[in-house]
C-alpha cells in the first residue's frame, strides 16, 4: 500500500544531497541515477528504502514533515494535557511508547486527527482556514459550506482519508492554496529539545565520588550483594554531583532490613533533577527533599512515607503506591506544593501549601487531596490534572480556586467555603446554603448540591459550560443569581422549591438564566399541574421520582422537540399528562420521551428483568422519539459467567395524533396500539439494543388493535434483539431483526421481512393469511431439523428451539398432533393434495402444500379438504415437516 504524502522526487533528492556530502563518489551523479541503484543493487524502490532505512537516517517522506519537530509538537501536547511534569519527559515517554517506528506513520495514524502540526513550515490549523474561506467563496459549494467551520474541513479531511499534507500535494496546490508556517509563538524548537547522553555510575559499599557530565547521567545505588550479608552502597560521605543536564539517581531499598534505608550521614547530592526512591514492600526513609539540593522530582515507588522540606521547584512523586496516607510539609517560607502521581491513589494531606498542583495519572480508585494550608491563609488554590476529592482542614479559608484545574474535582459541603471556583474537569461539589457567596465550576459536566439551608439574596451560582446540574435542597431566598451557562443544564428542586422560585418577580426570574430542564425531585401527585416555562429558557421536564401510583399529574409548557423523563422508584407509575406548547392537530409536533426507572443490578449469573409500567398522555403530538432505558443500582462489573438486569418498559399511551413511534434504548420496550390511533403509520424500534449479557426479548409490539380503515402500518423490530410482533388489520409492512424473533399474524395482506435468526411464523387465525389477503414472507429460510433419528423430518413437526437452523411457521392456532407436508409444481396439484389427504391421517392432522413455481403454501388446518390459509414464501422451491410447529 502506498505511503500517502510520499514525495518520490523531494526524497531522492534529500537521499542524493546526504551522499554527496559525505560520499565523494555521489558528487556529480543525479537522482535518476540515484534511483537505478536503488533498483537494480538494492530492489528497492524510493518509498520502500525511506520506510526500512530512510526515516531512521532522519530523512523524510517529503518537504513538509520533520520528525523532531512532530515528536516535540506531540510532546508539548501531552505535557499541556498535564500528565507530565516536564516537557523532556513527555518527549521521552512518546519516544518510548513510539519506540522503532516512524514519527511519520504516527502523524498518519493519530496526530493529523489531534491537528498537531507536522512540522514548523505547515501550520495545518490554517490550512482548514484557507480551505474553509475557499470553499465558502466558491459558489459550487459556498451554501454548503456556509455555516460550517475549519474544524468541519479537518473532520471532512479524515473521512476521506487525507492528512492537510496529502490534499495540499494532490488538490490543494492546484486550487491555489498555499502553505503557512506556524506562528513563531507557537513554533517548536527541537533544537534545544535534543538529549545529550550523560554517563551511568553505579555507586559501591564503600566511599563514593560521583562528578557527573553535562550530559544526562545515571546514578544507581543498587544493593550490593557480593558479601554474606546485603550492603548499602548509599552510603556516609557519599558525594554525588550530577552536573549539568538532566541527571537521574535511582536508590533501590531492600524489605525488612536497613540497606538503603536512610540518608546517610555526610552524604551529598546535588544538581540531581530526579530522585527514584524503589521500596521493596516498605517505605525508607527518604522523604527530607532538602538533603536533594536542586532536586525537581522525588519519586517514591512502591511504597512511601511523609515529604518534608518541598521546595517550590520540587514535586512529590508518588508512583505505584496503593494506599496513599502521606502528608507533604513545605518548606519554610515556601507555600507552594507539587505533587506527581503515577498509578497511586489514597489520601495526601499538605501542610504549609496555600497553592497545590497535582499532575500526573492516579490508579482507577479514589484521590483525595487534604489541604492544610498555612492555618492562616484565608484563600487556597488547587490545579490537578487528575480526579480528586479536595477536602481543606484549617476554617480561616474561604476561597479555594482550582479554576486552572482539567480532573475532575468533588468538594464535601464544609461549613466555611464561601467562594469556589473550579475548572474543565466534571466537577461535583456540595455546599451549605447559607454560606456560599459564590460557586463557578467551568467548563465540564458539573453537579452542584445545595444542602442544610437556603441561598442568600446575593449569593451566585455559573455553572458554565458543559450539561450541568444544580440541586437546590432550600428553596433559595428572591434576588439569587443562578446561571447555567453554556449546554443543557437542568435545575433540579422539590415541587414547593419550583413553587416558590417559579413566584419570584419578574425582575428577580430574571436572574434565573441558562436552565434548560426542570427535574423535580419528589414524585408528582393527583391533581398536580405545573408550567414549567416559567422559568425563561426551560423547555423540558424530568419527574425523578415519578407519578405516585393510581394518579394523573400533569405538565404544561414543554416546548416541541424537547424532552421528558420519567425516572425514580418503578412503583410510582401514575398518568403523566404532557401539554405541548402550540401543539395542534395536523402539524408534525414531536416530544421526547425518556424512560429511566430504577432497577437492581445483581452482578450474577441471572438475568432478571423487572417490569415496568409508565402511562403517558401526550395529545397532539405526531412524532414520539422514545428512549428505553433504565437506572441500575450499581454498574454491571460483566465478570465471567455474569449477566445484567434490566427493565421491561411498557409503554401505556393515550395519542390519537400520534403517527410515528420511533424507540431508541438499551433496555426492554413493550408497546400496544389502540384503535383511536387510526394515523399511526409507523413503529421503529431498530435502534434498541440491549446491553451485553441482557437476555429475553427486547421489542414486543402489539398493533393488533389496528383498525382497518386505519393508515397503513411500517413494524420495524429491533436490528439486533428478539422481536414479538403483531401487526393490524391494514396491509402491513413488518421487519424483523438478525435474532430470533416471533411475528404473530393479523388481518390484512402483510409483506414480512424475517430478518436473521431462526424465527417463528405464528399464523393468529386462520383468516389472517387467505387467497385475497395473503402474507408474503419476502426472506423465509426453511428449518429442516425435525424430530426423528438424527433429525430427519416427521409429521411431529419442527425440532427444539436450539437445535433449529432455520425458520418455522406456528400452526397450533389449530391444535393439530401431526403435519402433513407435500410439495408440487402447480396450485391444482396443491388444492388436491390437501383435497385427498383430508381425514386420511390418524390423529388431528394439518395438511400443507407449496406450489414451488409460486412460492405459495396451502394450509388445511382443519383437515377438510380446503386451504383454510394460504401464505407466500417469496423464492422457496421446497419445504418438509420440520418447517412447521404442531
Amino acid at each position: 500500500m502506498a505511503l500517502q504524502g510520499f514525495d518520490k522526487a523531494y526524497y531522492l533528492g534529500a537521499k542524493l544531497a546526504e551522499l554527496q556530502a559525505t560520499q565523494p563518489e555521489w558528487v556529480g551523479k543525479d537522482a535518476d541515477f540515484l534511483e537505478t541503484v536503488l533498483s537494480n543493487v538494492y530492489g528497492l524502490t524510493a518509498e520502500e528504502h525511506y520506510a526500512q532505512y530512510g526515516w531512521q537516517e532522519g530523512l523524510a517522506p517529503n518537504q513538509y514533515f520533520s520528525a523532531a519537530e512532530y515528536k516535540l509538537a506531540k510532546a508539548q501536547q501531552l505535557f499541556d494535557s498535564g500528565s507530565y511534569l516536564t516537557l523532556n519527559s513527555a518527549l521521552a515517554a512518546f519516544e518510548q511508547a513510539w519506540d522503532g517506528q516512524d514519527p511519520y506513520q504516527h502523524y498518519l495514524q493519530w496526530g493529523a486527527g489531534e491537528a498537531i502540526n507536522p512540522s514548523n513550515a505547515f501550520d495545518a490549523t490554517q490550512y482548514f482556514a484557507d480551505k474553509l474561506a475557499a470553499l465558502q467563496a466558491d459558489p459550487a459549494t459556498a451554501a454548503e459550506w456556509a455555516d460550517k467551520t475549519a474544524t468541519e474541513v479537518q473532520d471532512a479531511f479524515l473521512a476521506a482519508g487525507l492528512t492537510a499534507i496529502e490534499h495540499f500535494m494532490l488538490y490543494g496546490e492546484d486550487e491555489g492554496l498555499t502553505i503557512t508556517p506556524v506562528p513563531a509563538d507557537e513554533q517548536v524548537d527541537a533544537g534545544e529539545m535534543t538529549p545529550m547522553v550523560g554517563e551511568t555510575f553505579t555507586l559501591t559499599a564503600g566511599v563514593d565520588t560521583v562528578a557527573g557530565t553535562a550530559g544526562n547521567d545515571t546514578i544507581n545505588a543498587f544493593i550490593d550483594t557480593t558479601g554474606t550479608s546485603d550492603r548499602s552502597t548509599f552510603t556516609a560521605q557519599d558525594t554525588i554531583d550530577g552536573g549539568a543536564g538532566t541527571d537521574t539517581l535511582n536508590i533501590f531499598t531492600d524489605n525488612v532490613g536497613s540497606v538503603n534505608k536512610v540518608f546517610p550521614a555526610f552524604a551529598t547530592v546535588k544538581n540531581v533533577e530526579i530522585v527514584n526512591v524503589y521500596n521493596d514492600n516498605t517505605a525508607a526513609a527518604f522523604g527530607d527533599a532538602a538533603k536533594f539540593q536542586g532536586v525537581q522530582q522525588l519519586w517514591q515507588i512502591g511504597a512511601a512515607t511523609d515529604v518534608t522540606n518541598l521546595g517550590a521547584s520540587t514535586a512529590a512523586g508518588f508512583r505505584d503506591v496503593a494506599a496513599l496516607s502521606q502528608t507533604v510539609t513545605t518548606a519554610t517560607g515556601n507555600t507552594a506544593a507539587t505533587i506527581a502521581l503515577d498509578d497511586s491513589t489514597g489520601t495526601l494531606t499538605t501542610s504549609g501549601a496555600t497553592t497545590v498542583s497535582v499532575v500526573g495519572e492516579k490508579a482507577a480508585a479514589a484521590f483525595t487531596l487534604n489541604v492544610n494550608g498555612t492555618g492562616t491563609a484565608t484563600a487556597l488554590t488547587v490545579d490537578t490534572a487528575v480526579a480528586t476529592t479536595i477536602a481543606k482542614n484549617t476554617d480561616a479559608a474561604v476561597t479555594l480556586n482550582a479554576g486552572d484545574s482539567t480532573g475532575a474535582i468533588t468538594i464535601a459541603e464544609t461549613t466555611s467555603l464561601q467562594n469556589i471556583t473550579t475548572g474543565t474537569g466534571n466537577d461535583t461539589i456540595a455546599a451549605a446554603g447559607a454560606t456560599v457567596k459564590s460557586i463557578s465550576t467551568g467548563a465540564g459536566n458539573d453537579t452542584v448540591t445545595i444542602n442544610t439551608n437556603a441561598l442568600s439574596a446575593t449569593s451566585t451560582i455559573d455553572l458554565g459550560a458543559g450539561n450541568d446540574r444544580l440541586v437546590l435542597n432550600f428553596a433559595p431566598t428572591a434576588g439569587v443569581t443562578l446561571s447555567g451557562g453554556e449546554g443543557t443544564d437542568t435545575l433540579a428542586v422539590a415541587k414547593a422549591t419550583y413553587t416558590t422560585v417559579s413566584g419570584f418577580s419578574p425582575a428577580n426570574l430574571a436572574k434565573i438564566t441558562g436552565f434548560e430542564v426542570l427535574e423535580f425531585t419528589d414524585a408528582l401527585a393527583g391533581g398536580d399541574s405545573f408550567d414549567i416555562g416559567k422559568v425563561a429558557g426551560i423547555t423540558s421536564f424530568v419527574a425523578g421520582a415519578g407519578v405516585t401510583t393510581g394518579s394523573s399529574a400533569t405538565i404544561t409548557g414543554v416546548t416541541p422537540g424537547s424532552s421528558v423523563t420519567l425516572a425514580g422508584n418503578a412503583s410510582n407509575n401514575g398518568t403523566l399528562v404532557v401539554a405541548v406548547k402550540d401543539a395542534a392537530t395536523g402539524e408534525n409536533d414531536v416530544l421526547n420521551l425518556k424512560l429511566n426507572k430504577d432497577y437492581t443490578e445483581d452482578n450474577d449469573g441471572t438475568s432478571t428483568i423487572t417490569p415496568v409500567s409508565t402511562h403517558v398522555t401526550a395529545s397532539n403530538v405526531e412524532t414520539l422519539n422514545v428512549e428505553s432505558t433504565g437506572k441500575a443500582s450499581a454498574t454491571f462489573a460483566g465478570a465471567a459467567g455474569n449477566k445484567a438486569d434490566g427493565v421491561n418498559n411498557t409503554l401505556s399511551l393515550t395519542n390519537d395524533d400520534l403517527v410515528t413511534l420511533n424507540v431508541t434504548g438499551n433496555q426492554a420496550f413493550s408497546f400496544t396500539s389502540n384503535a383511536a390511533m387510526t394515523e399511526l403509520a409507523t413503529i421503529d424500534a431498530s435502534s434498541v439494543a440491549l446491553q451485553a449479557t441482557t437476555e429475553g426479548v427486547a421489542v414486543t409490539i402489539d398493533a393488533s388493535a389496528h383498525v382497518s380503515t386505519s393508515t397503513a402500518l411500517t413494524i420495524i423490530g429491533s436490528a439486533t434483539g428478539k422481536n414479538v410482533i403483531t401487526g393490524g388489520a391494514t396491509d402491513d409492512v413488518i421487519i424483523g431483526g438478525a435474532a430470533s424473533d416471533t411475528i404473530i399474524s393479523s388481518e390484512g395482506a402483510d409483506t414480512i421481512t424475517l430478518g436473521g435468526g431462526n424465527d417463528i411464523y405464528k399464523l393468529g387465525a386462520a383468516t389472517d393469511s387467505v387467497v385475497n389477503a395473503r402474507d408474503v414472507i419476502t426472506d423465509f429460510n426453511a428449518n429442516t431439523v425435525g424430530q426423528g433419528t438424527n433429525g430427519a423430518a416427521t409429521t411431529a413437526g419442527a425440532a427444539a428451539v436450539a437445535a433449529r437452523n432455520g425458520d418455522v411457521i406456528d400452526l397450533t392456532e389449530f391444535n393439530p398432533t401431526l403435519v402433513n407436508v407435500a410439495v408440487l409444481t402447480n396450485a391444482s396439484d396443491a388444492t388436491t393434495f390437501l383435497a385427498n389427504s383430508a381425514g386420511a391421517a390418524a390423529g388431528v392432522a394439518v395438511n400443507v402444500a407449496l406450489d414451488s413455481s409460486t412460492g405459495t403454501l396451502y394450509i388445511d388446518g382443519l383437515d377438510d379438504g380446503v386451504a383454510d390459509s394460504v401464505l407466500m414464501l417469496t423464492g422457496v422451491t421446497t419445504i418438509d415437516a420440520a418447517a412447521f410447529l404442531v
